[in-house]
C-alpha cells in the first residue's frame, strides 16, 4: 500500500526509492498538516472506507489551492483518524462521508 513498484526494479532499488519517498513525506509536514485541517473542517467520518486515496488526493489539492501527493493524503486521512482498509494497491479506501465529499467537489466545480 501507498508505494508504487514497478517489477523491474531490483529490491536495492524498491529500498532505495521507499527511503526518498519516505524523506519527502516527512519533509512535507506542512502540506500534510493542511490537508489534515481541510479533511477534519469539510470532510465527515463514516464507519466503513469505500474512497479511495487517488481520487481523496485530487479533491484536497483542488480545495486547498496546492498539489498534494497521494503520500500527504494517505498521511493527513490517517492523523485525522478516518477508517482505513487497503484494496490491493497503493490506493487505500477511507471512511469519509459521501454527502461531504459531494460538497466539497461542488464548491471546487463552481470555482472553474
Amino acid at each position: 500500500m501507498g508505494i508504487y513498484r514497478r517489477h523491474t526494479d531490483t529490491a536495492q532499488q524498491r529500498a532505495d526509492e521507499f527511503v526518498k519517498e519516505r524523506t519527502h513525506l516527512r519533509n512535507s509536514l506542512p502540506i500534510v498538516i493542511t490537508v489534515t485541517l481541510w479533511l477534519t473542517a469539510n470532510i465527515g467520518m463514516i464507519k466503513t472506507p469505500t474512497r479511495g486515496s487517488y481520487g481523496l488526493k485530487h479533491l484536497a489539492e483542488s480545495s486547498i489551492g496546492q498539489y498534494v501527493t497521494n503520500g500527504q493524503l494517505i498521511a493527513a486521512a490517517l492523523i485525522a483518524g478516518y477508517p482505513m482498509r487497503e484494496a490491493g494497491g497503493p490506493n487505500p479506501l477511507f471512511g469519509m462521508r459521501k454527502r461531504d465529499l459531494d460538497r466539497a467537489e461542488a464548491a471546487v466545480n463552481a470555482k472553474r
